[in-house]
Parts: C-alpha cells; structure tokens; sequence
C-alpha cells in the first residue's frame, strides 16, 4: 500500500509557497475592496437629488408651439406656457416635493420641506391627482425629465424632456 499525503496540507519545505499565496490573496483582497469603495461612491446617490437642488432655479424647454419653463420656489413651481396656440401666456402654480418613490397620493406635509428623491412630485388641483417625473439628469445648466404617459392622458406617450438652465 502506497502512502499518499493529503494534497490540502502544506509541508514545512512549502512554508514559502504558503507565504507567497498568503501574500497575494492579501493583494487580491485589497483590491476587492477599493473596487466595492469605489463603485460605491460612484453610486451613492441613492437618496436622488435634494429640493435644495431647484430652489431659485428655472428651466425651460423649446416645443413647437412655444417656450415651457418651469421656475422652483421652495414650495411650488411656476410653470408658464408660451404657446403659439394661445394669444395670452398661461402661468399657474402646482405644490411639489421630492420622493424616492413614485406615488399615486400626493402628501402635502412634504411640500416646502426639506425632501430627497428622484421623482418630481406635484399635485394637478384641476384632475385632483398626482403627477410625477423622473429626475433623469440635474446639472448646473440642464435637467433631464422622464415623464410617464398616464392613463388619463389621451395620446401621451413615455418621452424624455430635457430643459436648460436660464436662472
């Protein structure tokens, strides 16, 4: 009968070996780690943007009846509408705050504090329902909008909006 060593333990002529293998599972180890910081921190906008972001802010959109700006206060916006379809220009006010989800109830307790999210949340008094957008993109001269065509819209459909920065 042969005498076989178990191949799972080391001799002591193999301490160097163990060594060397213990040394670059150290290195392998390290990098595992500033790979999960780094992705982390490439990824920690979790929370989404913060109302501070737009207050004083406002944006606008050229459509192919006219201008569409939005202009953030620190409870509502000021959406104005200068359409070629209209003589007058149409302005009105909506409620808003930020939510890291989307939601069919709109909760004015959050309106005019301090709010995190990714959705842009206000409130339609004339449907008397919420509406909702996706912060897509904020930067210091535009924004990117994902609005989502919602069942009482005739003929909407799922579209991007991106808006520039004028204030």
């Amino acid at each position: 009968q042969q005498n076989i060593e178990n191949p799972c333990t080391l001799n002591k002529k193999d301490v160097p070996l163990y060594a060397a293998i213990k040394k670059n599972m150290r290195k392998i180890y390290n990098y595992i780690l500033i790979a999960c910081f780094v992705l982390s921190a490439t990824t920690c906008n979790a929370q989404g943007f913060s109302n501070n972001d737009f207050i004083g802010t406002k944006w606008e959109r050229n459509r192919n009846s006219g201008i569409l700006s939005y202009e953030f206060t620190n409870d509502s916006i000021l959406f104005t509408s200068d359409d070629s379809y209209s003589p007058d220009t149409i302005k009105y006010t909506k409620p808003y705050y930020l939510s890291n989800i989307k939601t069919e109830s709109f909760d004015s307790t959050k309106v005019g504090t301090k709010t995190f999210g990714k959705f842009l949340l206000t409130y339609n008094d004339v449907l008397r329902c919420t509406e909702y957008r996706e912060i897509i993109d904020l930067t210091s001269d535009s924004l990117v909008l994902f609005c989502e065509a919602k069942k009482y819209n005739i003929g909407a459909a799922n579209v991007y909006r991106t808006y520039r920065r004028i204030k």
